[in-house]
């Protein structure tokens, strides 16, 4: 199998894991009354800038699920792997 090929097709399900995440995010953002979720937007920006995907831009996709879990799938490049998030999270202390 082509390296590059390979790599870029990673890419592209990182971009996508990414941005639907974002999408659901500022869903959420916009109907929190208190305004909590505000809170995640620099971390959320500078996501997308390292990533090099365009931030606040429209997402047709589907806008349902849980956004962590996307954002999980998107730390081990669209693979089925699990994401380790160490002993003091995987104990309920995170």
């Amino acid at each position: 199998m082509d390296e590059k090929v390979s790599s870029g097709d990673v890419r592209l399900r990182v971009v996508e894991f990414v941005t639907r995440a974002e999408a659901i995010v500022e869903q959420i953002e916009a109907a929190a009354p208190d305004g909590r979720w505000a809170m995640t937007a620099f971390s959320r920006y500078r996501l997308c800038e390292l990533l090099e995907i365009m931030p606040y831009v429209r997402y047709d996709g589907e806008v349902e699920g849980d956004p962590a879990a996307l954002l999980d799938e998107a730390a081990v490049g669209g693979s089925d792997r699990r994401v380790d998030r160490g002993p003091e999270l995987a104990a309920g202390a995170g």
